[in-house]
């Protein structure tokens, strides 16, 4: 399944320690992100409350980290899989241009790791590719 998603703002990134209030947020800050630096927990916002995500499917249902005037694409593999990538608005699936990256959730330990097609960040490939990329 492929959810297409453009957003028109661009989400905060929080840092602070385990012991920090988070700040209160609006409904229109749904994904708006706090990393505690100690703890190396990732909390995402829900629109009503603070959570740490352990699969996928708990991520909100907006693109994290999205900026405005970028298309995005999220291909949902399993419930610990998934491909994200992003792209100058209309960019087309089979056109270069995207940056894309492998996101996976460890099922035991909740950890997310994200690689990159071919290593990098670069906005040169094709989403239509994804699946035959090596990240790292």
């Amino acid at each position: 399944m492929t959810i297409i998603l453009q957003k028109p703002k661009t989400n905060r990134r929080y840092t602070g320690l385990s012991v920090d209030t988070k700040p209160i947020l609006t409904l229109a800050d749904i994904g708006d992100e706090f990393f505690e630096t100690d703890a190396e927990n990732l909390w995402v916002w829900y629109g009503t409350s603070w959570k740490i995500p352990t699969t996928v499917t708990e991520i909100p249902p907006i693109e994290i980290g999205a900026q405005a005037g970028q298309a995005t694409r999220v291909d949902f593999i399993t419930d610990n899989l998934l491909y994200r990538g992003e792209a100058p608005a209309g960019t087309a699936d089979a056109a270069s241009g995207w940056r894309i990256r492998k996101i996976t959730i460890g099922a035991v330990d909740g950890d997310v790791i994200e690689t990159w097609a071919d290593g990098n960040s670069n906005y040169d490939n094709v989403w239509d590719n994804r699946l035959s990329y090596t990240y790292t």
